[in-house]
């Protein structure tokens, strides 16, 4: 489903995060426009890790799948406690890896990558890592 920029900002829905729809809707597209076999593809998905339980084990199968189809699949974990610590206006408290990051951390492939971001200033050295050859990525 493809929404405008001002759906996309100002539609809203209280019935929780699906995240497998993202991985689904990537997965479709590869196999469609971009085949393996003939594209090198990084795949990049960020997240606050705010997903509906029973959607983890989908996320999982799904990553698994895409890790067939991609060079590299990068999942980002924007995590703080305040739009204060996040911009560094106070200290952080470290906080626990959410239930869709545990279920991902499950999955040992050596083209998984993945991080967790407690600061803005993280965002660019994060990238940077997902780009690196995977002998000198260390995340």
């Amino acid at each position: 489903m493809c929404l405008s920029s001002n759906d996309f900002f100002t539609l809203s829905n209280s019935g929780g995060t699906c995240c497998s729809s993202a991985y689904q809707v990537a997965l479709e597209h590869l196999q469609h426009h971009h085949p393996a076999g003939r594209w090198n593809i990084y795949l990049f998905y960020f997240s606050d890790g705010d997903n509906l339980p029973y959607d983890n084990t989908v996320c999982k199968g799904l990553v698994e799948t895409l890790l067939t189809q991609c060079n590299m699949v990068g999942y980002g974990e924007i995590r703080y406690h305040d739009d204060a610590s996040f911009y560094g206006w106070m200290g952080q408290t470290t906080p626990t890896p959410s239930s869709l990051q545990s279920a991902l951390q499950e999955i040992t492939h050596p083209r998984l990558l993945s991080v967790t971001i407690t600061h803005k200033e993280e965002i660019y050295p994060v990238l940077q890592t997902f780009l690196q050859p995977k002998e000198a990525a260390h995340v």
